[in-house]
């Protein structure tokens, strides 16, 4: 009874992976592009003040942490222009 309701389950999410397929991929760029403008703006609002934002791949960290989760706190903007453009980026993430 066990097996046959796995292989139900397996069979039924395999099915529904196969029909969201172009959405999940679409979701994915979706991500991806937020991703690249917002932690280029972070980067250059926090210009001047280099304690957390070093380069560009640490906006990507803080970019995805912030987009996916409520943020983990580790790196966050500390300049007013940094505020207006984590605030932008909350708004269009959530």
């Amino acid at each position: 009874m066990g097996y046959v309701l796995l292989q139900r389950t397996a069979d039924m999410s395999a099915r529904i992976l196969q029909a969201s397929f172009k959405e999940m991929i679409l979701l994915g760029i979706f991500i991806m592009i937020g991703m690249v403008i917002f932690s280029t703006l972070i980067f250059y609002a926090e210009f001047n003040r280099k304690e957390q934002f070093h380069d560009i791949p640490t906006g990507f960290w803080w970019a995805i942490v912030t987009m996916t989760t409520v943020g983990y706190g580790d790196v966050h903007p500390k300049t007013p222009g940094g505020y207006v453009v984590g605030r932008y980026h909350n708004q269009v993430a959530k």
